[in-house]
């Protein structure tokens, strides 16, 4: 699993994984907690640009997104080519649908070396592993960065963009200097998904890889 892939999914347990506070929050970690806890499910577009090092786009794509609590995640990228990624909290499905190829993986949810340690339900967890601070931004947005904590991490930092308290924007920096940024659209919050959104049914004569 690419380190980006790993971020990605990473990210939406922290949309669907974070518990309501029910005092009020003071630190950073706290605050994104709250944030984030608002969402029972979520579903939005994307448009996600792959920067290198020097800040050349070198990669655009688009598609849509839907998680829901406790651990549905569904990443359908549509162009430049199609791909599909589901994961139910314990396997990851990734679907190339172009090469007709379904990789199917453990996801690792123990903290440690991987942005997955971020599956935490609590400010407190999340402060023993990351340092989660306020980024300053010259507009409207609120910007939280976290730095992993942990030195063979996959990722340098990732960042989570809200405005009026609504999340639009999350960027991450890979150990090579890559930036991947992902602009959120058309966001519905706490709708009622179908269960046939986050299940995978492998047609016939695709190749299944198992990791």
């Amino acid at each position: 699993m690419t380190s980006f892939l790993k971020a990605l999914v990473m990210a939406s347990f922290l949309f669907i994984t974070g518990t309501a506070m029910a005092t009020m929050p003071t630190t950073p970690a706290e605050q994104l907690v709250q944030l984030l806890a608002q969402y029972q499910n979520l579903t939005a577009n994307f448009e996600q640009g792959v920067f290198d090092a020097n800040g050349t786009l070198v990669q655009n794509s688009s598609g849509n997104m839907a998680v829901q609590r406790p651990e549905n995640f569904r990443w359908f990228t549509q162009n430049p080519n199609e791909q599909l990624i589901l994961t139910d909290g314990k396997k990851l499905w990734v679907y190339d649908i172009d090469l007709a190829q379904v990789t199917i993986s453990q996801l690792q949810k123990k903290t440690g070396t991987t942005p997955a340690m971020l599956i935490t339900t609590s400010s407190q967890e999340m402060q023993q592993n990351y340092n989660v601070s306020i980024y300053p931004s010259p507009d409207s947005e609120l910007v939280y960065q976290l730095l992993p904590k942990a030195k063979n991490a996959d990722f340098q930092w990732v960042r989570f963009f809200f405005v009026n308290k609504q999340i639009h924007k999350m960027q991450i920096r890979d150990n090579i200097g890559q930036l991947t940024s992902i602009t959120f659209s058309q966001l519905k919050a706490n709708s009622t998904l179908p269960k046939s959104l986050f299940v995978l049914t492998i047609p016939k004569g695709v190749d299944v890889v198992k990791e």
